[in-house]
Parts: C-alpha cells; sequence; structure tokens
C-alpha cells in the first residue's frame, strides 16, 4: 500500500517515541504506526492491533475489525516500509462518540468506581469480555480513553467495540530476539485499567459470563496469522500462538470459556 501522500500527525506518546496516525476523513477510516522514535520503529503495535482484532473476532468478542498491510510511508522526509493497520470509524451518522472516563465523570452517582457504574448502565457483559480480552491478549493499555461509548441523538449509550489493542502480546519488544525468548507469557501483567484493577488476572475474579467459544483449530491459527509471514519470522508467530493457547487454557479452567467443538 502506499501512503507516503497521507499527513501523519502525532496521537499519543511513549517512553520510547511517539505514535503517528492518519484519518481518512471522506471514507471514514483510521490508519496507525507503531511507535516511531528517531528515525525509525521501536515496536510492533500495528502488527498486534490486527492480530488481536483477529483473536477476539474469531473468539466472538465485541472487537473492532482492525486490517493492515506492509506500506510505504513518509516520515522526515523519508520513505519509510512499515506495517500499517486501518479500522473503519464505529461510531453511526446518528450518533456521537464519548471516552469512557468523560462519560463516566458527567454521569456517575457520589463515589461511584468505574466497575460500579458500568455494572449499573447494565454494561457488565461487556465489562466480562474486556476483562477477559485483554488478559488472552496480554492486552496493558485500557486507560479512560481507550473505552468509549456511543451516544445516539435519542440520549441512548452503549460501549463502542474494543479498540485499541496493539499494547498486547509482545508489542513493546518488535523484533529483538532476545527479549523475545525471555518473555515470560504466564506472568500476570500490570496494566493500565480504567474500569478494573491493574492485574489482568485478578480482573478474571470480576467475570461471571461464560463465553462459548471455538476450538483452537489449525484453521483458527491460519486465520489470526494469514499474510504476516513477511512481518515476524516462525519463531515469533510461534510464541504469539503459545501465549494465545496458555491464556485461553487458563481461561478454560476456570471456567470462562466453554469450548464449542
Amino acid at each position: 500500500m502506499d501512503c507516503k501522500d497521507f499527513n501523519w500527525v502525532f496521537s499519543s506518546a511513549s517512553p520510547a517515541g511517539q505514535y503517528l496516525k492518519y484519518i481518512d476523513e471522506e471514507n471514514k477510516y483510521y490508519y496507525k504506526l507503531s511507535d516511531y522514535y528517531c528515525g525509525r520503529f521501536t515496536s510492533n503495535e500495528s502488527v498486534m492491533e490486527v492480530i488481536a482484532s483477529r483473536v477476539g473476532r474469531l473468539l466472538g468478542l465485541p472487537v473492532l475489525r482492525y486490517t493492515g498491510e506492509m506500506s510505504n510511508v513518509m516520515l522526515d522526509n523519508k520513505v519509510h516500509t512499515t506495517f500499517v493497520a486501518k479500522s473503519k470509524n464505529f461510531v453511526p451518522s446518528t450518533s456521537s462518540s464519548m471516552p469512557l472516563h468523560l462519560f463516566y465523570q458527567l454521569n456517575k452517582l457520589e463515589k461511584e468506581q468505574p466497575y460500579n457504574f458500568m455494572v449499573r448502565m447494565g454494561w457488565k457483559e461487556y465489562v466480562d469480555a474486556l476483562f477477559v480480552f485483554d488478559y488472552l491478549i496480554i492486552g496493558v493499555d485500557r486507560h479512560g480513553r481507550n473505552v468509549e461509548i456511543i451516544v445516539s441523538n435519542d440520549g441512548a449509550s452503549k460501549p463502542a467495540p474494543i479498540f485499541d489493542n496493539g499494547r498486547s502480546f509482545t508489542f513493546e519488544y518488535g523484533t529483538n530476539k532476545v527479549l523475545l525468548e525471555k518473555f515470560d507469557y504466564t506472568a500476570d501483567f500490570h496494566a493500565n485499567n480504567f474500569i478494573g484493577g491493574i492485574s489482568l488476572e485478578r480482573n478474571l475474579n470480576y467475570v461471571d459470563t461464560i463465553f462459548r467459544v471455538p476450538s483452537l483449530t489449525y484453521c483458527f491459527k491460519r486465520r489470526v496469522f494469514y499474510g504476516l509471514k513477511c512481518v515476524l519470522t516462525e519463531e515469533h508467530i510461534e510464541l504469539l500462538w503459545s501465549i494465545i493457547n496458555y491464556r485461553y487454557g487458563l481461561l478454560k479452567e476456570k471456567g470462562i470459556f466453554h469450548e464449542v467443538v
């Protein structure tokens, strides 16, 4: 894909650099790059965004669809070939959206915590799906702007599809083989989490929804990693598949996932 004419703008920052995005206003598409620092990409959030999206959607979770491909982009007067993630605007023309932290501040009861607020609003199953999904993909960046509420013109409201999942799996290590080999995906990971606590594993204690999910077959794996061998090595793909299998298995043991053969 040729994205050299895209006017990339600053989205947010990390200790390692900055995230850049481009919005196609006419066609309502959003394009995202991985962390960019000093003329190079230091991680691979955009690839993990697509993998997380595929995993979530194949499991039947309310996750936004992301696609992506290797593309040419112009940054700092230089052409870079990198993976670009793409998604469609999820807000209907008859509605608007608001970050959860702002919607919560405007509508919460006195001393009401975000989790209790979501339950009172009738969104418990959505929160359960969010906790389960972030545990499965090791999603560590669920702050109050990474959940949005869609508000229709008649005042009705509902959570948007789960989006912005790039800071997941092995995103921060990019293609660093040494760090990837040391990655302990069996550990409990701490996350920036507006609704729940910082522990991805302890957040599962709030979950009482049973999710009926397909088995992790070869076909499932093929669909998750389709077209990504030009971006990830076979070893990296096998590591990611091991992460999915291990954490899926624990969700089965806890009775949260009910496997449908």
